[in-house]
């Protein structure tokens, strides 16, 4: 069985996101985020419950360089993939549309 971080980096990888590509383990400041699309400034992460103040304060700073953060719940990720990938276009879409 796949991990979830496995798992994340397939959704990432679908065809329905082209043209978006996301790179994974990029530095960003002091922070390395897993995934990341450059050209739509969207950082897609997995939910840590155990780290939510930390993650907080990172997507405070990544907003402060003009980054949306999009974090999705491991669970949605393994039991509902369609709907994490929904989620992930609609924050690819160009505001306005």
């Amino acid at each position: 069985m796949l991990s979830t971080d496995d798992c994340l980096r397939r959704l990432l990888r679908s065809r329905s996101l082209h043209p978006y590509r996301f790179t994974a383990r990029c530095e960003i400041g002091p922070f390395v985020v897993a995934n990341v699309c450059a050209e739509r400034s969207l950082v897609v992460e997995l939910q840590q419950a155990d780290e939510q103040q930390r993650q907080r304060q990172r997507a405070a700073f990544l907003a402060g360089l003009g980054y949306t953060v999009l974090q999705i719940c491991p669970r949605e990720l393994q039991r509902q993939p369609r709907r994490a990938l929904s989620r992930v276009r609609a924050a690819l879409r160009p505001a306005g549309r």
